[in-house]
């Protein structure tokens, strides 16, 4: 199956650095440490990932139903974060570049695991590579447009 092509995404790379902080930032926010890192010894890999983990139960999507809903982010100039767990790579950029790159790669591959958030690490939406699936936590929840 084909990989997510990032290459052509829309986002600044922020380094590993940056990337490593802001992966500790959603572990300790959002992650349940403890079931976490259960779940890595269980793996062969002895990887996991943090979705599988999420301290609070999240409010579950299919991808093709996610199309259908508008969160409040709506000002395309609003930076967004969006981290690939598969690649460990973090990216500042907007919400209609991730809604682009997320579609393309819906059409050609389902083998994401990534994250969206903002600065204040108040909510995540993660996008799965099983099915597709859409986990969000924090968010009031979505309306219909």
């Amino acid at each position: 199956m084909m990989s997510a092509n990032f290459s052509e995404f829309q986002g600044l790379d922020l380094g590993i650095e940056k990337t490593n902080e802001l992966v500790q930032k959603l572990k300790d926010t959002f992650v349940d440490i403890d079931q976490f890192n259960k779940n890595q010894r269980l793996t062969e890999s002895g990887k996991t990932l943090m979705w599988l983990a999420f301290r609070k139960e999240p409010v579950v999507f299919t991808y093709e139903q996610l199309k259908d809903y508008h969160f409040f982010i709506n000002d395309n100039d609003y930076l967004l974060y969006l981290y690939d767990e598969r690649r460990n790579k973090a990216y500042q950029t907007d919400i209609l570049s991730i809604y682009s790159f997320l579609e393309s790669s819906y059409q050609v591959n389902r083998q994401l695991d990534v994250y969206v958030f903002d600065h204040s690490f108040e909510w995540v939406y993660s996008i799965t590579h099983e099915d597709y699936t859409v986990l969000i936590v924090g968010l009031p929840g979505p309306r219909k447009i």
